[in-house]
C-alpha cells in the first residue's frame, strides 16, 4: 500500500462526518452567541450604552497610541457606531446559519470567529466571562 492510497483512506471516511457535525453545532452555538449579543450591543456598548465602544477605542489609543491597532485589531478602529455593531452581530448570525447549513463551512467559520473576537473586544466589560471566553 502506498503513501496515497493510505492519506485517501485517512481523509475519507468518520473523519468527514465528523468534521461535519462539528462545524454545523458550531454554527449553531454561533448563531446563539450573536443573536442573543445583538438585542443587547447597544444597550451594553452603543453610542448612549453602558460603556460606548467609541470611548474604550479612544481611551486605548491614547494609551497605546499606534500600538492599540496591533494590541487591539478591530473593524471597530474604523467605524465603532451603533449601526457597525448591529450590523457586525447580523453578519455574525447570517454566517452562523450558513455554518449550520454546511455552506462553505470553514470559510464562515473563520468569519464567525473573527467578528466574534471584535465584537468581544469591543464589549470586554461585559463579555470578560468565562463562557465568553470558551467560545
Amino acid at each position: 500500500m502506498n503513501l496515497r492510497a493510505i492519506a485517501n483512506k485517512l481523509n475519507s471516511g468518520p473523519f468527514e462526518l465528523t468534521e461535519g457535525l462539528f462545524l454545523r453545532l458550531l454554527g449553531l452555538t454561533y448563531l446563539c452567541a450573536f443573536g442573543s449579543l445583538w438585542p443587547q450591543i447597544l444597550g451594553l456598548t452603543g453610542s448612549h450604552g453602558i460603556a460606548p465602544a467609541t470611548n474604550l477605542m479612544t481611551a486605548m489609543y491614547g494609551q497605546l497610541g499606534a500600538r492599540a491597532y496591533f494590541y487591539t485589531p478591530s473593524v471597530f478602529w474604523l467605524n465603532a457606531s451603533d449601526g457597525a455593531l448591529t450590523l457586525c452581530c447580523g453578519l455574525g448570525c447570517i454566517c452562523g446559519m450558513l455554518l449550520l447549513a454546511g455552506f462553505s463551512s470553514r470559510w464562515m467559520e473563520g468569519i464567525c470567529s473573527v467578528l466574534y473576537l471584535f465584537l468581544v473586544r469591543v464589549a470586554q466589560p461585559f463579555t470578560s466571562f468565562q463562557c465568553d471566553a470558551l467560545l
